[in-house]
C-alpha cells in the first residue's frame, strides 16, 4: 500500500471481518468548529459509533498521508495545528497535492469520500453536504460543491442532515436526481434542513431496516454505481425555527450583494450571520447534529454487516 494512504489496524481489521465501520470527515474539526468544540465533537462521535456496535474511522491528512482512523491524539494535533492556520482544506480536488506537499488537512464530505472508496467503507456520518450555492445574481456563475459528484461516484452512504440551510436546497436535491444518487428520509418526509427539519422538500420517509435493505440491493443484486444520502433528522430539542434562519440568510445576502462579498467569502458570512441571529445556538445545533447523525450512521452500518 502506498505510504499517501493509511488505514489504522482496527478499522482494517473490522474491514477484513465484515463489521460495521463509520467514517468521519475533519474538516469540522479543522475548520467547521471553534475550539474545544471541534475536538469534543469528534470525540462525542467516536463515542456514539462505539456505543451503536460499529468502529469509527476518522480520515483525515496528516504529513501527506491520508489517514483512515486517524487516533484522538492525531485530532487533537490536528486542532492545534488549525489554531495557527498550518492546516489545508482536502477536498476530492486539491487531496492529491496536499498529500505530495506533505500537508496536514481535514477532509470534506468529497475528500473523505475518497478515503471511503478506497478503503471500502460503505457508511460515512456527517454534519450536512456541500451543495449548489445560493447566487446573490444571476450573472453569477452557478458554485456546485465536489461533494455532490463524489457522491454519485463512491458507494458509500452519507448520513447527514440533509444539506447546509445557506445553500440553494431545492437545486442540491434536483442536482443529486440528475446524479442518480437516492435520498432516504429516516423517519422524515422532508429533507432536513441542517439547523431545522422544515425545508419542504420531500423525500421517501424510510426505516433505518428499509434504508439498509435497499442500499444492499443497490449495490448488490441491481449492480448501481455510487452512493446515497440518509438524512436522519434534527434533534428536536436544538432544532432552530425556521423563520429565524431563512430571515437571517435572506438579511446576509442582501448585505453581502451591497458590499461587494462574492464567491468562496460567501458562505462563513452567511453562516456568521445566522450565528449572531440565533444567539450562539448554531454551535449547540452543529454539536448535536454531528452526534446524532454519527449515530443514526452506526446502526445502519451494523444492518449491513448482519445481512
Amino acid at each position: 500500500m502506498s505510504s499517501a494512504f493509511f488505514i489504522a489496524e482496527e478499522v482494517r481489521t473490522a474491514l477484513a471481518e465484515n463489521r460495521a465501520v463509520v467514517a468521519l470527515e475533519t474538516s469540522v474539526v479543522a475548520q467547521g468548529l471553534p475550539a474545544p468544540h471541534n475536538v469534543r465533537a469528534a470525540a462525542l462521535c467516536e463515542t456514539a459509533i462505539r456505543q451503536a456496535g460499529a468502529v469509527p474511522a476518522t480520515v483525515a491528512v496528516l504529513n501527506g498521508q491520508l489517514r483512515v482512523g486517524a487516533t484522538p491524539h492525531e485530532v487533537e494535533r490536528l486542532a492545534d495545528l488549525a489554531r495557527t492556520g498550518a492546516v489545508a482544506k482536502a477536498g476530492a480536488r486539491e487531496l492529491a497535492l496536499i498529500c505530495a506537499r506533505g500537508e496536514n488537512a481535514g477532509t470534506t464530505v468529497s475528500g473523505t469520500l475518497v478515503a471511503c472508496r478506497l478503503a471500502g467503507i460503505r457508511v460515512f456520518a456527517t454534519g450536512g453536504i456541500g451543495g449548489v450555492h445560493r447566487r446573490l445574481s444571476a450573472l453569477e456563475p452557478l458554485d456546485v460543491s465536489a461533494d455532490l459528484a463524489e457522491m454519485a461516484a463512491t458507494k458509500t452512504a452519507v448520513v447527514c442532515a440533509g444539506a447546509k440551510s445557506i445553500l440553494d436546497l431545492l437545486s442540491t436535491m434536483e442536482t443529486l436526481e440528475t446524479l442518480g444518487v437516492p435520498l432516504f428520509g429516516l423517519g422524515v418526509s422532508q429533507v432536513p434542513a441542517f439547523f431545522h427539519n422544515e425545508s419542504g422538500l420531500p423525500i421517501a420517509n424510510v426505516s433505518l431496516e428499509e434504508t439498509a435493505a435497499a442500499l444492499l440491493l443497490r449495490w448488490g443484486p441491481i449492480a448501481q454505481t455510487g452512493g446515497a444520502l440518509v438524512a436522519n433528522p434534527v434533534p428536536s430539542e436544538v432544532a432552530l425555527p425556521r423563520t429565524l434562519v431563512e430571515e437571517a440568510i435572506e438579511s446576509a445576502l442582501a448585505s453581502a450583494s451591497r458590499e461587494g462579498i462574492r464567491g468562496a467569502a460567501v458562505t462563513p458570512y452567511l453562516l456568521k450571520e445566522v450565528a449572531a441571529r440565533a444567539a450562539g445556538r448554531t454551535l449547540q445545533t452543529n454539536v448535536a447534529v454531528l452526534e446524532s447523525n454519527a449515530r443514526a450512521a452506526a446502526r445502519l452500518a451494523c444492518l449491513l454487516a448482519s445481512a
